[in-house]
């Protein structure tokens, strides 16, 4: 009995020892197979690149395709700016994170800036994120928080007395050039950047009219 057990002991150990070679040549071959797929390696490659593309090429991106000769490139430059400062030129754009966007916006709030500039922020960062995806260097879109709720106020219209008042004070404080651009600027509605942007053909003094070519409105 003993050369019985002896015997079933030597030919179940060379069973598990057929078995283990027999699954490492199993995963060998496997490998090898991989290595001759030349499109899985292709594939890991482009996740790899689309998954590395950073916050800063993204800027560049939607910079050059979605903002060039607009008229909110200026601010959308400044909004994209301040999504590269917060998070970093290099993040990857699929590491941010709508828990990330929150914390950005609590950071916003409580330096004083406004919802609504809180939101054109956001918003920059979202179109980033889009244009990313639509051409090829992000895999998929990561939800961001819905925009921050506005208060509805009136606008309210500085009264002539007002006007006078402030520019009074230019005056007494030495700077009465500044008064003109305040009064030019009330009375036409328009912004600085627009103002700023005027040329000499935009101007017609025989008729008092000003032309302002690219505006938000």
């Amino acid at each position: 009995s003993d050369h019985i057990l002896t015997a079933a002991a030597s030919r179940s150990g060379s069973v598990t020892k057929a078995r283990i070679l027999s699954m490492r040549f199993l995963t060998y071959r496997g490998r090898l197979a991989n290595l001759r797929r030349p499109e899985l390696t292709t594939t890991t490659t482009t996740m790899k690149k689309r998954s590395l593309f950073c916050l800063a090429e993204a800027r560049k991106l939607s910079l050059d395709v979605r903002w060039r000769d607009t008229s909110g490139e200026r601010t959308a430059a400044i909004c994209s700016q301040a999504a590269v400062d917060h998070f970093g030129a290099h993040t990857p754009l699929s590491e941010i994170t709508a828990g990330d966007v929150d914390i950005w916006r609590r950071k916003l709030l409580a330096a004083g800036s406004r919802p609504a500039t809180v939101n054109k922020k956001v918003s920059a960062l979202r179109a980033m994120l889009s244009d990313a995806y639509l051409r090829g260097h992000l895999q998929s879109i990561p939800r961001l928080p819905q925009q921050l709720k506005l208060r509805n106020l009136k606008d309210r219209i500085f009264s002539d007395q007002e006007v006078q008042l402030i520019c009074s004070w230019f005056n007494q404080a030495g700077h009465p050039a500044a008064a003109d651009p305040l009064v030019f600027l009330l009375e036409t509605a328009a912004r600085w950047g627009e103002a700023e942007a005027l040329r000499g053909e935009d101007v017609d003094l025989a008729k008092d009219r000003v032309t302002f070519s690219k505006t938000k409105a």
